[in-house]
């Protein structure tokens, strides 16, 4: 019994850094995945690397936020302006930041160009024809998606706790 309270003892001590440590990965997770306000952490080589074990919770946490968001709409619009405030809320609570991918890969991937060309267009900050019909066809399927979710008779809203993650 006294060697399992001294492990306890022990890693309860040396648990104030590992709960420091995980508090500032998970930061880190939610200040690059979402738009929520989190402390700022110093920058320290690997951080945004190791804060990668904790996506699939701020994942759930957006899948919260977007059921809640969905309980709301649904009370208030018909299914098909519910799934463009949904959409909405989705992109802004996310900052667009995978639409911007989307928006780089569509550029670069699409156009005619040399490979070398490709690489510097997808480095361009500006947004070219292709991003722009690629980030509005992922918009519409999403929104599809969730028109399909809201309209199902089964009750598709629990769906929504797995798109985010």
């Amino acid at each position: 019994m006294a060697k399992l309270v001294f492990r306890i003892q022990g890693w309860l001590s040396a648990g104030g850094n590992v709960l420091k440590t995980w508090g500032r990965e998970l930061a880190v997770a939610v200040g690059f995945l979402t738009v929520l306000p989190v402390p700022t952490i110093a920058f320290e080589p690997g951080l945004l690397g190791r804060a990668g074990r904790w996506f699939p919770l701020v994942g759930l946490l957006l899948s919260g936020l977007l059921l809640g968001g969905a309980w709301v709409v649904t009370l208030l619009f018909p299914p098909l302006p519910a799934a463009a405030l949904l959409t909405a809320l989705w992109v802004v609570l996310t900052g667009g930041l995978h639409l911007d991918g989307v928006a780089d890969c569509c550029d670069g991937l699409l156009a005619p160009v040399s490979v070398e060309r490709r690489l510097e267009i997808m480095r361009d900050p500006r947004s070219g024809a292709f991003a722009v019909i690629g980030v509005m066809l992922m918009l519409l399927l999403k929104w599809n998606a969730i028109v399909a979710l809201l309209s199902s008779p089964a009750g598709g809203l629990p769906a929504l706790i797995v798109a985010p993650i």
